[in-house]
């Protein structure tokens, strides 16, 4: 069980849930992976934030450099709210955890010969369209997306894709959420497709599981409020496990998430993270 308490004097519950999230993953693979497998160069910074307990992020040297670097990065002030999805990304790309090593690639046929036309790490959060039917029905649009299908070649253990909710028909106006309702089951399996050869363009699917959802709460992502969907095994009096499903909140510990929580969190989810099955 995750027992962290963060705490948000202000805007920082972007890298609350974010940063609760992250750790998770780790948890969830823990008697499979090392930590330096899992959490990379934050491996330490994690470990000590874990037995503080009760914290705030501001108030502990590391990781106020690190949100002065993220910041900076961005060009913006300190005090303002930031896109999680962002400030995931950039936390991947300092800690560069092996278990997120991998490479996704668009192949296409040219005479004999398979070419590749895009290509990326999961480094970064992958970007779905926004659709009605759900992860596994849009990470099948991302393979097959025209000109050329997507398909990993090198499949990550863990791995996170966003959502597109966010659409700018105006230039002059700032972007708006979409609240099209996307259903989701946390600790559903979810296949992604693998390429079979290393020149190929024949996949195969391998079977992953969503374990953490990032829940945007607000119009623009970089205001109102960010919390994150955890989910994991939990042994009963009798020896079964049942799928549980908690939720994360500023100054809070995690706490099982409610049918209405779940409800609100179809219109508002952003961010997927997935773990390989064993």
């Amino acid at each position: 069980m995750l027992r962290l308490r963060l705490r948000n004097p202000h805007n920082l519950c972007y890298a609350n849930a974010t940063i609760n999230m992250f750790l998770w993953h780790g948890m969830v693979h823990e008697r499979q992976l090392e930590q330096a497998d899992t959490y990379g160069q934050l491996r330490h910074p994690l470990e000590r934030l874990r037995q503080v307990g009760n914290a705030c992020l501001q108030d502990i040297p590391f990781w106020l450099t690190l949100l002065q670097q993220f910041q900076t990065f961005l060009h913006t002030r300190f005090d303002r709210q930031q896109d999680a999805v962002e400030f995931l990304g950039f936390m991947l790309e300092y800690a560069r955890p092996s278990a997120y090593a991998g490479l996704w690639q668009s192949r296409y046929q040219f005479g004999p010969a398979v070419c590749v036309a895009d290509s990326g790490h999961p480094l970064q959060p992958i970007t779905l369209e926004l659709n009605s039917r759900g992860l596994q029905a849009s990470i099948v649009d991302w393979h097959v997306q025209p000109p050329f299908p997507y398909a990993f070649c090198q499949a990550p253990r863990m791995l996170f894709f966003q959502l597109k909710r966010w659409a700018q028909k105006d230039p002059r106006r700032p972007a708006r959420k979409d609240l099209m309702p996307f259903p989701f089951e946390v600790g559903a399996p979810i296949d992604l497709p693998i390429f079979e050869r290393a020149q190929g363009l024949h996949v195969q699917w391998q079977r992953y599981r969503l374990v953490t959802v990032l829940v945007h709460t607000g119009m623009h992502p970089w205001a109102g409020h960010y919390r994150s969907i955890l989910s994991g095994f939990r042994q009963l009096p009798n020896g079964d496990t049942t799928w549980m499903t908690m939720l994360t909140d500023d100054g809070r510990e995690v706490r099982l998430c409610s049918s209405a929580e779940m409800q609100h969190a179809i219109s508002n989810c952003y961010l997927f993270g997935l773990c390989r099955d064993s």
